[in-house]
């Protein structure tokens, strides 16, 4: 049961510390920047969990979600070889400009109507060098074969290690949110919804890897938007275990009080490439 309070924790200091700016914004009548990196506050990581004990066989890698860092998150519809090509050169361009490629991954699964088979991930300290590389031939590459972008962001410095015996879980949530200040009821539901669910998650061992919330300072950009008001990344053993998790009576029966806060759930799930 602890792993799952860690969850939801930062599950809801994301959202509320997002919705309370955006209530104080609107409040005060504040203009927002959409091209500078924002100072405020971001989704707290200190529940991340994260297992080190990797057997010898297996491939991993490891990065740091930096603190007031943009996640670029890239989904694309194109082929392996394709993927491997542009995202080549685009990591290039993104080293070049200060930026870091941080995750690559195939999509295996999912559960949207997104035409996503490959997920990236760059991590960016300074809009400048996002201006610059965005504004490339490179990057004009990866456009052609993008569905859309999203930006995310974490409040603490937070280790993510991928291993390529695991599957990666993009979790896309839209609630029925229409003003921000809406968040902390919504919240208060979700906390009932995972705190009745936790002893099934503990059951299927699913492990937490990154929880993020969209960044209020994100920079602009030409590509298609994707917009979810959160993101969770979560590490299952098999691909198998999705299936019976989700068709477990013991969580199904409790999924109507997710459903009353939740306009979409979208699931795209994932193997690391390492």
């Amino acid at each position: 049961m602890k792993k799952v309070n860690q969850i939801f924790s930062i599950i809801a200091l994301s959202l509320l510390t997002i919705s309370a700016q955006a209530c104080n914004d609107n409040s005060n009548k504040k203009k927002e920047t959409s091209n500078e990196v924002a100072s405020t506050e971001l989704p707290d990581h200190k529940g991340a969990i994260v297992d080190k004990t990797i057997p010898s066989d297996v491939k991993s890698s490891e990065f740091t979600i930096k603190a007031g860092a943009v996640l670029e998150t890239l989904y694309f519809n194109t082929s392996d070889s394709e993927f491997k090509s542009i995202i080549e050169g685009y990591g290039k361009e993104v080293t070049k400009n200060g930026g870091q490629l941080v995750a690559q991954f195939e999509v295996i699964k999912k559960k949207t109507e997104r035409p996503v088979t490959h997920i990236a991930i760059v991590q960016w300290t300074d809009a400048k060098g996002y201006g610059k590389a965005s504004g490339s031939n490179a990057f004009a590459k990866v456009k052609d074969k993008l569905v859309d972008v999203a930006f995310y962001g974490s409040q603490q410095d937070t280790p993510v290690v991928l291993r390529d015996d695991k599957i990666y879980d993009f979790t896309s949530a839209f609630t029925i949110m229409t003003d921000p200040c809406q968040m902390p009821t919504i919240m208060q539901v979700m906390g009932t919804y995972f705190g009745k669910i936790g002893p099934i998650l503990q059951k299927y061992g699913i492990a937490q890897t990154a929880f993020v919330g969209p960044h209020p300072g994100a920079p602009s950009t030409t590509a298609t938007s994707y917009t979810p008001h959160m993101m969770g990344v979560f590490q299952w053993n098999d691909i198998n275990d999705v299936e019976k998790f989700q068709n477990d009576p013991d969580f199904t029966e409790h999924v109507d009080i997710r459903n009353a806060v939740m306009n979409k759930m979208e699931y795209i799930y994932t193997k690391a490439i390492l």
